[in-house]
């Protein structure tokens, strides 16, 4: 099946596609089978076996390195030996395991690793692994890198964002591979993290806050819709490196959903007259069941420079910005600013870019109707924020702190007119020199062996003394009359003194906003003399459908006993539900801790409730139903209605705290479905290409919700064959389980996106019927149906899809929002990509449009359509 697998064409490729060999392909298949001995079994396969694959493939510079885990499949009991062939320059390649054995058919696994070391000369590489047994080759790993000299450094800043946690939370990295992908090709190096894609990664101790001494190795730092706040030292920090020229990339999303107030403290103090507004721009159109965000093309450009040869690009959801002074709106939409530019290059600044919504550089980066506006904006703001010169400096030191005096330095020289590496004899002095507070102590002494290719290093050199402020590296370049330079950081620290941190723990993963209720915060550190430890905290409104905003706090932990340093939190009434996210910033005689775990729990959000003694509704004339009479323990009455029928709502809804939500800020919801019983009785919902929905208003003279809602016709849904109009007058037999349900599915939520539901269960048909039959049917729990003898089920999903985007250049392309794992809907919701893709089962080619039969192998695709 791997063999005879059909590649998704990258044009067409979906989310949910991304992993495996391709499509089924029977036919290639059977005629691998056929190509081989007569002995099916003696054969053993790796998968994959062309490497580097997707998004795992960015491995272009020196330091760079990634893990693959390895499928081997064997037909029968052998011992297979994996042949790596030895002195690859400037790469390192290993196994856990060179053999593999067998005793009998079956699937074993190997991890692969492959670095490419400081040294790595420019160029491309094509490796070939053999899986042999006694010398004969069963099957060929391809690997094929292309090595090139990073030209800039860029830190994709992950720790305030959350984008390195998995299960996401937040924006994830990876969601970022196709733009970082298309900044690799631009010869930028990229730093980021992110667990269960950078090899090895711990987002407890991989990650850190923004020292001075990781600043300094970045010619610009993108800030990824920071929910974390920044510490008043990451603030000093980026201020430091802002007015020495570093340059900073803004993407913003929902003002919800970011730490508004630090990030504007932020840009106050960095002089970016720059603000980020508490509003959301967003075409947005409330569906009951959820919202549906329509995707907005952004045609408005004010700058030449940023949006040369640019036409649009795509605005999903986002906040505004207000500009003053020196920052200019570049972008607008709906009369708004979205995107704001800063130069301070002038005065020796960095430079700085704001996008108020990210999701053109995030997962809809290709778009197909955007693709090349997209990377042509990508690559005018990086040309605006990395500024260019003759020649590029670049270096690497490894570590950004070590207890180590002895540490590697790698420099790398390029000339960016000639795209060719500068060697010994293109300059006229090449200077290095270490500095502590910008005195030089040492000039150190470079190895030239790999000056032919722009490569300069000393991996012997040793640091003077442990300190609290970093040694700087300079890098003086001398050529002809022109000098460039370049510097680097690294703390030196005394372990003795540098606090280390054990553990960062909580006494319970949720609480409500309960007056009394709190959560203990336990920092577990190796020394009780550290008096209050600084702690900040982020409630973050986790929450499409939250209306409130995200909140910073600053926290202290107390010191308790055995070196735990404790912070008892007790939220607010006011503040908003979500996921609370705390770090601390541990100090010792001056040296700091920056590598913090980030613990969370949550903040729960009780839901709201539909009060069915007094919530009723009528139909036809009908005298008021009210909602706890439409079931019982037995099950739920179907009521039968016609094509037409109007319903009457009166729905008595309620928070089920009283420190939450007044029932004015509540919303209620009528959808209409229509549902089908499975052969195993459950009834499930089928949702229509359009959803149908009214909304009650409240009445404040009654304090209720009422409102009407007329039960359609017809309803349109999407087939293989295209859109089908369909009847609701479908009937249902209850003897066979045949036909359709209808379902008014009744929603209320509260401002931060808790809801209740409630059904309505109707037969529907053409004229009157007889309103004296009553069917009951179990909603969550088995009940036996008053007529027929037969069980029938509700079952309820886990969540219902609670968001749909809709981009302008398509008749739909669907997303649907979810918990991206398994707590409740509070919890942050994340876009996954749904939009239907065709492919023939047969030989596996994708099909453009809806066809009864494939135009490649001619087999029949109407096996899944009834005859009617």
């Amino acid at each position: 099946l791997l063999e005879g697998a059909r590649k998704i064409p990258y044009q067409t490729e979906d989310d949910t596609l991304k992993s495996g060999a391709g499509i089924i392909n029977v036919s290639a298949s059977l005629n691998y089978l056929n190509s081989l001995s007569v002995d099916y079994n003696d054969t053993a396969k790796v998968f994959p076996n062309i490497l580097p694959v997707k998004p795992y493939d960015l491995l272009h510079f020196p330091g760079d390195h990634q893990k693959f885990n390895l499928t081997v499949i064997s037909g029968k009991s052998n011992i297979y030996d994996i042949e790596v062939p030895n002195n690859i320059q400037g790469v390192s390649i290993k196994f856990n395991n060179l053999t593999i054995g067998f005793s009998d058919s079956g699937i074993e696994f190997r991890e692969l690793e492959i670095k490419i070391k400081e040294d790595a000369i420019p160029g491309t590489r094509n490796i070939q692994i053999n899986l042999t047994v006694e010398g004969q080759i069963y099957d060929i790993i391809d690997i094929t890198l292309d090595i090139r000299l990073p030209e800039h450094r860029i830190l994709m800043e992950s720790f305030h964002g959350l984008n390195d946690w998995f299960p996401a939370i937040s924006f994830y990295q990876m969601g970022f591979y196709d733009a970082m992908s298309d900044i690799s090709d631009l010869n930028i190096s990229i730093d980021y993290g992110m667990e269960y894609w950078t090899p090895d990664y711990n987002r407890d101790t991989d990650n850190s806050i923004l020292t001075e001494e990781r600043l300094s190795r970045y010619d610009l730092v993108i800030l990824q819709a920071p929910i974390l706040p920044y510490s008043p030292l990451e603030i000093r920090n980026m201020k430091n490196y802002f007015e020495s020229g570093g340059s900073f990339l803004f993407l913003g999303t929902r003002y919800q959903d970011m730490v508004v107030e630090n990030i504007n403290y932020l840009f106050s103090q960095l002089g970016l007259d720059t603000q980020i507004n508490e509003e959301n721009i967003m075409n947005e159109n409330w569906l009951g069941i959820g919202a549906r965000i329509t995707s907005q093309s952004v045609s408005e450009l004010n700058n030449s420079v940023i949006f040369q040869n640019v036409s649009k690009f795509l605005w999903s959801y986002g906040n505004s910005f207000t500009t003053s002074g020196n920052a200019k709106s570049v972008a607008i939409l709906e009369n708004k600013s979205i995107a704001s530019i800063y130069d301070g290059s002038l005065q020796g600044k960095g430079r700085f870019l704001a996008f108020g919504d990210l999701h053109w550089i995030f997962d809809d980066y290709r778009a197909s109707t955007y693709l090349q506006d997209h990377f042509t904006l990508l690559k005018n703001s990086l040309d605006f924020l990395l500024l260019n010169d003759d020649v590029s400096i670049e270096i690497d030191l490894g570590l950004e702190q070590t207890s180590n005096s002895q540490i590697n330095i790698s420099i790398y020289l390029k000339n960016q007119t000639s795209e060719s590496p500068i060697n010994s004899s293109d300059y006229g002095k090449l200077e290095v020199t270490i500095r502590k507070n910008a005195i030089i102590i040492q000039k150190i002494n470079l190895s030239l062996t790999s000056s032919i290719n722009g490569i300069y290093f000393n991996n012997t050199y040793n640091l003077p003394s442990p300190s609290y402020n970093p040694y700087s590296v300079f890098v003086n370049l001398s050529i002809g009359s022109k000098i460039y330079s370049k510097s680097a950081k690294i703390l030196y620290f005394n372990a003795s003194k540098m606090p280390k941190i054990n553990g960062l723990i909580t006494d319970t993963t949720s609480i409500t906003r309960a007056p009394g209720e709190s959560v203990t915060l336990t920092a577990q550190v190796d020394n009780s003399t550290y008096g209050n430890i600084d702690g900040f905290l982020t409630i973050y409104s986790s929450s499409f459908y939250n209306s409130k905003k995200s909140v910073n706090k600053t926290i202290a932990f107390s010191y308790i006993t055995a070196n735990n340093y404790r912070n008892n939190f007790d939220p607010l009434t006011t503040d908003p539900s979500g996921i609370a996210v705390s770090y601390i910033i541990p100090s010792n005689k001056n040296y700091t801790n920056p590598s913090s775990p980030r613990i969370s729990f949550k903040i729960k959000n009780n839901p709201p409730e539909i009060l069915n003694t007094t919530s009723s509704f009528n139909f036809d004339g009908n005298t008021d139903i009210y909602f706890d009479e439409t079931e019982n323990d037995d099950g739920s009455s179907v009521f039968a209605a016609m094509q037409g029928s109007i319903f009457n709502f009166n729905v008595d809804v309620q928070d089920s705290v009283n420190y939450e939500d007044p029932k004015s800020n509540l919303r209620v919801f009528i959808n209409f479905f229509m549902a089908s019983v499975t052969e195993d009785n459950f009834l499930i919902l089928i949702f229509p290409k359009t959803i149908i929905v009214n909304e009650l208003f409240f009445n404040a003279l009654t304090n209720t919700y009422i409102g009407t809602f007329r039960i359609p016709n017809s309803m349109q849904y999407s087939s293989i064959a295209g859109t089908k109009t369909v009847s609701t007058a479908a009937g249902f037999d209850f003897s066979s389980s045949k036909g359709y349900l209808g379902i008014l599915f009744i929603t209320v939520y509260d401002s931060e996106g808790n809801y209740e539901e409630f059904l309505i269960i109707l037969s529907i048909s053409a004229r009157p019927m007889d309103l004296s039959i009553i069917i009951f049917i179990v909603i969550g729990v088995i009940a036996i149906i008053g007529l027929g003898g037969m069980l029938i089920y509700f079952a309820r999903r886990r969540k219902y899809p609670k968001i749909t985007r809709v981009q302008p250049e398509y008749q739909y392309q669907t997303y649907d929002y979810r918990p991206s794992y398994e707590i409740d809907e509070e919890n942050y919701i994340t876009p996954e990509p749904t939009g239907t893709s065709i492919y023939c089962p047969f030989c596996g080619v994708f099909v453009a449009t809806p066809k009864k039969f494939c135009s490649s192998c001619g087999e029949s695709l109407t096996f899944n359509q009834e005859n009617n």
